[in-house]
């Protein structure tokens, strides 16, 4: 018995020397939702970490299978989160943020982020759906580095453009109604490696698809319009994040979960 537990104790040491060495926290390993000890909050699958940090108003995407990290690009959208809740159960988090109308002021709304495997749900919503609303960007994108392309199903034609594209080849991509679009989706890949991630618009109805350049780069910002000038109906996207296989990858993601 005590060669058994020597061994047993040894097993435990060897794991935590390795994710010592992989930079990996005990937090992190493991699927579920939790706190750090810098005040940001972690919602985690076997292969996603998602974390979220209040009080600049932003989120990382950590993928562990390719090891890339994604990085919303700088936030212009919204106000900070406030009354962040855990919800352990389903892997969600939620939280308050204030984003700006195109015709000004703000729009109070709570926003929920659902994790599973590789599938971030973004949903936003109002207590009252007869708020009255013109249009508003949703919270950002994440950034692509140099060298990767976006991927788009423009009307018949799916179309490949590098991410640092100066201008359009056929139409406006700047601004598009996502239901103008093949099909409500967009993905960002890295030509070399096939990692990336998509946009889905799950209510494409008055979803908008914005492709301009931020910090020299295009990714797919949404935003939404209002539904006879109200909020409506609460607002989703997902993305998907694939460690390899590129837009046919994502592509595949987007059949299984249209399918679902």
């Amino acid at each position: 018995m005590k060669n058994h537990l020597v061994l047993l104790v040894s097993a435990f040491r060897l794991a935590a020397m390795v994710c010592m060495l992989l930079g990996w926290s005990c937090v992190a390993s493991r699927a579920g939702a939790g706190w750090n000890p810098d005040g940001s909050c972690f919602v985690d699958s076997a292969d996603l970490l998602v974390t979220v940090f209040p009080s600049s108003g932003s989120m990382t995407v950590h993928d562990k299978a390719s090891g890339l990290t994604w990085n919303q690009r700088a936030h212009a959208t919204h106000t900070a989160f406030s009354n962040v809740t855990l919800f352990t159960n389903v892997n969600a988090i939620g939280f308050n943020t204030s984003f700006y109308p195109t015709n000004g002021g703000t729009l109070f709304t709570w926003v929920e982020l659902w994790l599973n495997e590789r599938k971030l749900s973004v949903t936003a919503n109002v207590d009252d759906y007869a708020t009255p609303l013109t249009s508003f960007d949703f919270i950002e994108p994440f950034q692509p580095a140099s060298g990767m392309s976006v991927v788009v199903p423009e009307f018949t034609d799916g179309k490949i453009y590098p991410c640092n594209l100066s201008s359009w080849v056929n139409y406006n991509l700047d601004s598009i109604r996502a239901l103008n679009l093949t099909i409500p989706w967009v993905a960002v890949v890295n030509p070399a490696s096939g990692a990336g991630y998509s946009v889905t618009f799950d209510t494409p109805n008055d979803a908008q698809l914005k492709l301009a350049k931020s910090g020299g780069l295009r990714s797919p910002l949404a935003a939404w319009n209002g539904q006879k000038g109200t909020f409506g109906y609460k607002r989703s996207i997902t993305y998907n994040f694939s460690a390899a296989g590129g837009y046919v990858e994502l592509a595949k993601m987007y059949r299984t979960n249209a399918m679902s």
